[in-house]
């Protein structure tokens, strides 16, 4: 019997995963108009972003977060 146990994702591919998810945040939110600067503005402030959507989490409910 195989083990289903999901591995931990390594902190390199975290970000990798963090960075495209902001990108397509900015698509979201501005559209056409989100410029490759406005994601890396965005990018660089991931930590601000998801402490942001922790506070949403824990403040409204859950699902306000994403």
């Amino acid at each position: 019997m195989s083990d289903s146990t999901p591995k931990p994702m390594s902190d390199v591919d975290q970000s990798e995963v963090l960075e495209r998810w902001v990108a397509a945040l900015a698509d979201e939110l501005l559209g056409s108009r989100a410029s490759a600067e406005t994601r890396a503005e965005l990018v660089s402030q991931i930590d601000s972003i998801l402490a942001l959507a922790g506070t949403a989490a824990r403040s409204v409910i859950r699902p306000a977060a994403p």
